[in-house]
């Protein structure tokens, strides 16, 4: 008999994942990855006023401007849910799509 039959860990299905959860992990990403861009605008910002480096590009400005309007979008949508009750932390992702509750 192998150590897999003594070392047996449930693993909940995709299904099963709270919606909550899954909205709060969303959000925590998002945040991640604007404030690691923001810190990347900063520096460039930074090393064009000093007349070490160019100014930070269109693209640049305009990809910090999207990460910060969806890290926005998942905040609300994580407080709609929450003050709605509708994706608590122990509803699964199905009876939150069935209610109508996530969008």
């Amino acid at each position: 008999m192998s150590a897999q039959h003594f070392l047996r860990v449930d693993r909940p299905r995709l299904g099963a994942i709270p919606a909550f959860n899954r909205d709060a992990a969303a959000l925590a990403r998002a945040t991640r990855a604007r404030a690691a861009f923001q810190l990347r605008l900063v520096d460039t910002f930074r090393a064009y006023l000093a007349g070490d480096g160019s100014e930070p590009s269109d693209a640049d400005l305009r990809t910090f401007a999207r990460l910060a309007a969806e890290e926005h979008r998942l905040e609300q949508r994580l407080a709609d849910a929450s003050s709605r009750g509708v994706a608590g932390p122990t509803q699964d992702v199905h009876a939150g799509r069935a209610s109508g509750g996530l969008r």
